[in-house]
């Protein structure tokens, strides 16, 4: 019986030269018959004629480059063209106006800027803005209260900040000191009647200051100051007002005359990152834009217009019309009735301002832009009349950045915005006291009218029966004028 090695051993029954590796052979070359000829030329059948060489691989066409349309009847430019290195124009590091002082009230009020919630509050002498949260929970500071010793409460859990946003009191906690538990303050400015806000991460140098009437003495006189919301874009709001071509249409019967349309021939005399000046009417009027939302103009007759477009957030913006002139007015209507009339002017715009966004975000959809505000690329204008307007998209392609919110246009939520009650009787300090007058001499009137129609009825004698129609009739005819008057807020 044989014996059975182990695996380990199986080697020892191979034969010993099988086990030798043997010696390494460099690979040989392929030798070819025929060197000049490629290699496996024998398989090409001789009939066929070689493959013509294939074509270079040619860059699909760029697509031509949407340029400004130029305007052949425009009075050229006589300042230079922008660099292309020009540093884009920062939204944030800017003075905005939030609201004329004699509208704001000393209590937390929240109000809307650069889609960012604020709160604007008064202690003591000065004003405060807050970012709209609580560093606590992130509840809103607008829904607190003014404590008695000058800070703002918060409604949610009562903590309290000074007005430099320091927290002063956490009932739960007591005395803190902690930097993690500060409101977030911005810088905050008064100047020309209005508050301004500082909406940059950086502190404003000191030679950068906003623009108002304050110290022109072209603009001693304030004649009337109005502001509102309205559901358009940032953009369609500054080129409406840059547009004087539409006041005799637009406005025809109320502000213009169709019969006195003509040409219109604007020189725009300079134009840079920091705005563009230009002028018409032969000199006699003379505009500025001023970034990032004032427009200036200035007439020969010593008036003064200021037009700020203040975005608040994706189909929002808050204008602030204010006219001033060097001279004083003897005899000026009650700030309310220059307001409706203001308001009637905004509104004979609003709905054309609407029809063009719609246009324009149609054309942006089929373009797929994301930026509706400036699919302008359809717009013809060959008059002198639209310089303006084409400097301003001119500014906008070569200085701001696009992607932000407040270009964009509102949907269906910012309707009520259009209506004067929303837009403006509520933020109005004067317009809402008027109509809280009105309220309260309606209600007079409805409980004269009615008690002098009871006593007329219950009077015994004819002569005092008639006598105490008259009040009836007078009562009820002011009535009906405050019930009138009353829609021109709505």
């Amino acid at each position: 019986m044989s014996k059975v090695l182990p695996l380990r051993h199986l080697y020892l029954a191979i034969p010993r030269h099988l086990l030798v590796r043997p010696p390494y052979q460099p690979p040989q070359p392929l030798i070819h018959s025929d060197p000049t000829q490629p290699m496996l030329a024998f398989l090409v059948p001789l009939s066929l004629s070689p493959l013509p060489p294939l074509p270079t691989p040619r860059a699909a066409p760029r697509p031509p480059r949407r340029l400004i349309p130029q305007a052949t009847a425009v009075t050229p430019s006589t300042s230079p063209a922008p660099s292309p290195a020009a540093p884009l124009f920062n939204w944030y590091d800017q003075w905005y106006p939030l609201a004329p002082l004699s509208d704001l009230c000393p209590t937390p009020t929240r109000i809307v800027l650069l889609s960012t919630p604020l709160v604007v509050w008064r202690a003591a002498a000065a004003w405060s803005v807050f970012h709209d949260r609580c560093p606590h929970r992130l509840a809103a500071l607008s829904e607190g209260r003014l404590a008695e010793d000058g800070t703002l409460e918060c409604a949610y859990h009562g903590w309290r900040f000074s007005p430099s946003g320091a927290c002063a009191r956490i009932p739960q906690l007591g005395p803190v000191r902690s930097p993690r538990a500060c409101a977030k303050a911005l810088p905050v400015l008064e100047r020309g009647g209005l508050l301004f806000v500082w909406m940059g991460a950086r502190a404003p140098r000191v030679d950068e200051t906003p623009h108002s009437l304050e110290g022109d003495a072209r603009a001693r006189f304030v004649h009337s100051c109005f502001q509102r919301t309205l559901p358009l874009c940032f953009s369609t709001l500054l080129q409406n007002v840059l547009d004087p071509a539409h006041i005799h249409f637009a406005h025809h019967g109320f502000l213009g005359d169709r019969a006195q349309a003509a040409p219109i021939p604007i020189r725009v005399l300079s134009s840079s990152a920091a705005g563009f000046t230009a002028d018409y009417d032969a000199g006699n009027v003379r505009l500025r834009f001023l970034p990032p939302c004032l427009v200036e103009i200035v007439t020969s007759t010593g008036q003064s217009f200021l037009y700020y477009a203040v975005p608040v957030r994706a189909g929002l913006v808050r204008t602030i019309a204010i006219r001033a002139s060097a001279r004083r007015v003897l005899f000026r209507a009650p700030a309310w009735a220059d307001h409706m009339r203001r308001n009637l002017l905004l509104e004979q715009d609003l709905q054309l301002m609407r029809t063009q966004q719609e246009a324009m975000r149609t054309d942006a959809e089929s373009e797929g832009r994301r930026d509706y505000s400036r699919a302008w690329g359809a717009y013809q204008m060959p008059a002198s009349a639209d310089r303006l307007v084409v400097e301003m998209r001119r500014w906008l392609e070569n200085h701001a950045p696009e992607g932000e919110e407040w270009f964009a246009f509102g949907e269906g939520e910012v309707e009520e915005a259009g209506m004067r009650m929303e837009g403006h009787v509520k933020t109005c300090a004067v317009c809402a006291r008027a109509l809280k007058s009105l309220d309260a001499a309606t209600v007079a009137a409805k409980g004269v009218a009615a008690g002098a129609a009871v006593v007329s009825v219950l009077a015994p004698e004819h002569a005092q029966r008639v006598a105490c129609l008259v009040p009836t009739v007078i009562a009820a005819a002011v009535w009906a004028a405050c019930a009138r008057l009353r829609r021109g807020f709505e």
